[in-house]
């Protein structure tokens, strides 16, 4: 190969791995400067970009040597020299680090960064005056530990110029993420720590922001570095723990959280990490109490309230009331105030009836992905009559997947709203005119609740997303079904009016490649297999000791699980004398792993107060049914009513002794659960996959709160 021919693969070589490091992929970017760096083993700028990468990775002791390289083919190879001098600061070696610090001098000139750079150099060593003298030229300071960006201004254009700083650069990259512009924003960083490799803070925002892109994998290694180059950091930490919770490692996102904590024990947001960190571990106790402390410490958030209601869900009901109350006051902070400051019949509205055109549906979720609600909202996106009504779909977060593509193909709007405030996100919905606007999210991720309070519809619902009352009277209708919520016993729980649907509550799109089911694995030899399909959180104490009864009471049955890292679901098990033999642990796989483990199980057993509703579809999909305790608010239904409408209401029970009682007997007629398990999946498909059934009768809904909506209005 010629040397022309070489050079110019280099060079692709060196742009696909700076576009790879563009998009947060790392480790494929290390690999493809690897190669182009074999291509041109004496390009300085290779070893620089390189370093860079190292730095990100957290190897600054390969990132020194990296610079190092880069100045042995050019000597005045000038960011080579700036990362190196910060890097030999930090390892506690200023002498070199100055040597480093005078080249650049003479290159450059004596620039603010540069000169806050020396102060620090100069301080090492001892020489305070000359630091002093430093620090009054620059002047400012860009600490060589700063983390936060809360201070840094927020320029609107891009630094320019050779004097532009690393803080300049961070508070651009905050400025863009808040914009929405997340990959410009990691290149602002990018550029940050260029300028001083080892400042926390381009590190964190860098971690922040990939984790908004969903890159969990890599905000992890960007964090670990600026918990490392800020060990007093909470915020580090704290953003650390977080992402590791969702890479499911729960013992060292929780020991990360808890460490933050102690750094700062009054931390809202910790608090938050922390809260849902405890119930991943089976701690759910403690888990609302840290979420309880951290609304009360920052009571004007609505994301802290609802993640507090949410996960009200996993402790026992013991007051129906009292918890109603509890959503009654969210909608007393964050609804009411705005419903008193807007004029009575300020909306302007065009009523589709009287002019003809078609109804226009708002969606409104952070769940357009590859997110349980996909299962229930893509049978609506394909089933809507478009010959009469006219679809938007609200956006809430700011990353994307193959189902957000798929989805946004589906429908005839796509709005990506995620950097807009509440107000600015009604705004839109008004100037699109649209006539219902449907929640999908309830008090989950992403939800918008507080945007219902501005009334940008004439006619607000609520559906999927908790399948519980929102708390709010914006909010005009919730759709549910008898079997959910039982007549004359719910109405007094929810603030929306309940529109029960003969079809149910939602339809259920099943995943394409599911294999098919087995025969029951039980009825040919193997020993009986019972399962919790659910995540862990939703096991409490009570769930445990129930289920080491059942185990008891079927000493030859295993039980298996899907857990993370750190859990203690075998540790609660065993104080009640189970062994781990008696276990089967599988990790939380994608998919079509999670379908293919149903393989190996007889039966199901459901967690209680909170019951499975995604997970109880799936299972039953590959022929699986599940023991139920039903309970008397929507989530504590959520299981038997699906159980009820497919035919297996036996399978449904109303106390822990009957659910140990079910078990063992089901555990004993192999038979009928060979029977269940050959025809479950036509019973899903006969009663829960009917799209263009359970679509018609909704439409029908929608349109009659449109006409109840007009009629309201003549009557005003």
């Amino acid at each position: 190969m010629s040397v022309e021919k070489s050079v110019e693969g280099g060079a692709a070589l060196a742009e696909a791995a700076r576009q790879a490091l563009s998009s947060g992929a790392y480790r494929e970017s290390a690999a493809l400067y690897k190669k182009a760096l074999a291509r041109e083993p004496r390009s300085a700028g290779l070893h620089h970009e390189i370093g860079v990468l190292s730095c990100i990775l957290g190897d600054f002791d390969g990132a020194l040597g990296l610079f190092r390289q880069a100045l042995q083919y050019d000597p005045m190879w000038a960011p080579a020299l700036r990362g190196g001098a910060a890097i030999l600061l930090w390892k506690g070696r200023p002498q070199e680090a100055l040597h480093y610090a005078e080249r650049l001098r003479a290159l450059e000139g004596d620039f603010p960064e540069l000169r806050d750079l020396r102060a620090h150099i100069y301080t090492a060593l001892g020489r305070v005056a000359e630091g002093e003298a430093c620090l009054k030229g620059a002047g400012y300071s860009a600490a060589i530990g700063e983390v936060s960006a809360g201070a840094c201004p927020l320029p609107e254009e891009p630094p320019r110029g050779g004097g532009a700083s690393c803080a300049e650069w961070v508070g651009f990259g905050v400025h863009l993420r808040k914009l929405g512009e997340l990959s410009r924003a990691c290149a602002a960083f990018r550029s940050a720590l260029e300028l001083n490799p080892v400042s926390a803070a381009p590190y964190l925002q860098m971690g922040m922001t990939l984790a908004l892109l969903g890159r969990s994998a890599e905000a992890v290694v960007c964090l670990g570095s600026a918990a490392r180059l800020a060990p007093q950091s909470a915020e580090a930490r704290s953003r650390l723990g977080a992402e590791l919770l969702r890479l499911g490692k729960t013992a060292e996102g929780v020991a990360a959280l808890e460490g933050a904590l102690k750094l700062d024990p009054d931390s809202p947001t910790t608090l938050s990490f922390l809260g849902a960190g405890l119930l991943q571990t089976g701690r759910q106790g403690e888990g609302v109490a840290a979420l309880r402390r951290a609304v009360a410490l920052q009571p004007e958030n609505p994301m802290l309230h609802s993640q507090l209601l949410a996960a009200l869900n996993y402790l026992p009901t013991v007051d129906r009331a009292a918890r109603y109350n509890e959503f009654r006051a969210y909608s007393a902070r964050f609804e009411e105030p705005v419903l008193q400051q807007q004029a009575v019949g300020a909306l302007r509205w065009e009523p589709p009836l009287a002019g003809g055109r078609r109804l226009r549906l708002g969606y409104v979720s952070g769940d357009f992905r590859n997110h349980s609600v996909a299962f229930f909202f893509e049978p609506l996106l394909r089933h809507h009559d478009r010959t009469r009504f006219e679809v938007f779909c609200y956006m809430t977060r700011p990353d994307s997947d193959a189902v957000t593509e798929r989805l946004r193909g589906l429908a005839e709007h796509w709005r990506e709203v995620a950097p807009l405030g509440n107000e600015a996100l009604a705004a839109v919905v008004r100037a699109d005119k649209i006539d219902v606007l449907v929640d999908l999210s309830s008090h989950t991720a992403e939800n918008r609740l507080p945007a219902f309070a501005h009334r940008p519809a004439p006619v607000q619902v609520t559906m999927i997303g908790l399948m519980q009352t929102t708390g709010m009277r914006s909010i005009d209708y919730r759709i549910t079904d008898s079997l959910l919520d039982p007549p004359a016993e719910s109405e007094a729980f929810n603030s929306e009016k309940l529109w029960r649907l003969e079809t149910g509550p939602l339809v259920f799109q099943p995943p394409e490649d599911a294999p098919a089911p087995n025969p029951l694995p039980a009825a040919t030899g193997e020993k009986l297999v019972l399962a919790c399909t659910n995540d862990l959180e939703k096991v409490t104490p009570a769930v445990c000791a129930l289920w080491a009864r059942v185990l008891q009471a079927l000493p030859e049955a295993r039980l298996l699980f899907f857990g993370r890292p750190g859990n203690r679901f075998g540790l609660e098990l065993g104080r009640f004398g189970i062994g781990p033999e008696r276990l089967l642990e599988q990790e939380r796989r994608p998919l079509a792993q999670f379908l293919a483990a149903h393989h190996r199980i007889d039966l199901a057993l459901d967690p209680f107060p909170y019951n499975g509703l995604t997970v109880t579809l799936l299972s039953a999909w590959m022929g699986v049914p599940c023991v139920t305790l039903e309970g008397k608010s929507p989530p504590e239904r959520a299981a038997g009513s699906l159980l009820r409408r497919i035919g297996l209401p036996e399978f449904v029970v109303q106390t822990e002794e009957e659910y140990l009682a079910a078990v063992v007997a089901l555990a004993g007629d192999l038979p009928r659960l060979a029977v269940v398990r050959e025809t479950l999946r036509g019973r899903v498909r006969e009663t829960l996959c009917h799209a263009g059934r359970h679509v018609a009768e909704l439409e029908a809904a929608f349109l009659q709160m449109v006409q109840g909506a007009v009629a309201g209005a003549d009557r005003v």
